[in-house]
């Protein structure tokens, strides 16, 4: 079954409000498995060069 989930970056927020962006930056995707599970997979990739993401919210979904 496939989830869509949101995570976020403190050190991403961090840097996007000291370049003037804005701090409320989130990175939206869809994963297979659960929420949790993308999100280690996002932090032991370092997506974006970062390696502290946490998990904001998921939803199951189940056709894409």
């Amino acid at each position: 079954m496939s989830v869509i989930y949101v995570a976020r970056s403190k050190a991403l927020s961090d840097w996007g409000a000291s370049v003037g962006i804005s701090k409320s930056l989130f990175k939206v995707g869809v994963a297979d498995g659960t929420g949790k599970s993308a999100v280690t997979a996002l932090n032991n990739n370092e997506c974006a060069g970062l390696y502290a993401w946490r998990l904001v919210g998921s939803e199951d979904v189940a056709d894409l």
